[in-house]
Parts: structure tokens; C-alpha cells; sequence
């Protein structure tokens, strides 16, 4: 089975308050004017899948948290939620249970 992105879904990620984008299976374009949160897309994508979060760089200006959610075609949703005092993760499997992992990359005492 061919595994794809089916949806991404930004929340307060720099300029973009609430936006769904769907994708279907093959080749997606993303094509907008300059300056309409192409990139953004993009980054918040790899966001999700690597912990290189810079600081607050991508929190919506006045918000104090962003997340990120990327579903997948076999029914598996990745959300990454990013603020302050945030940094975890939620992974909703294909059977619906939702799987938390808080505190990403951050060392407790």
C-alpha cells in the first residue's frame, strides 16, 4: 500500500490562523501568489516530521501556540503542537486512539 499525505492542517502557524489544504494521490501543487504562505506550508510540514523547531519563529504573531497536523491515507494523523511551554506530539491511529507524547525533545531533571 502506497502511503500518501491526504491532508495538512495549520493552526496559528505563522501567517496562516486556520487553513486545510487536501492532497490526493500523485503530484500536488501548491501555486499562490508571493508572499501567500507557500513555504510556510512546506515548513510546517517538516516541522512535524523533525524536531528543529527556532524558538517562536513560527507561532502566529499574537498567539502563544501553533500545531500541525498531517493525516495520512491509511487514516493516521500526526499533530505537532508547538508553544512556550509546549512541545509534543499526537498521533491518532488508523483504529482512533490517540497516542500522546509531550515534552518532545526536552530534558527533565
Amino acid at each position: 500500500m502506497n502511503r500518501y499525505i491526504t491532508q495538512v492542517k495549520l493552526k496559528n502557524f505563522q501567517d496562516h490562523a486556520d487553513t486545510t489544504i487536501d492532497f490526493t494521490n500523485g503530484i500536488n501543487l501548491i501555486v499562490g501568489s508571493s508572499d501567500a504562505g507557500k513555504s510556510a506550508i512546506l515548513r510546517a510540514i517538516n516541522l512535524v516530521f523533525h524536531n528543529n523547531y527556532k524558538r517562536d519563529t513560527y507561532i502566529r504573531h499574537g498567539e502563544k501556540e501553533c500545531s500541525v497536523s498531517v493525516k495520512f491515507s491509511d487514516g493516521v494523523e500526526v499533530t505537532r503542537i508547538k508553544g512556550e511551554d509546549v512541545n509534543s506530539y499526537l498521533i491518532t491511529d488508523a483504529e482512533g486512539n490517540i497516542h500522546s507524547f509531550p515534552k518532545v525533545g526536552i530534558v527533565t531533571g
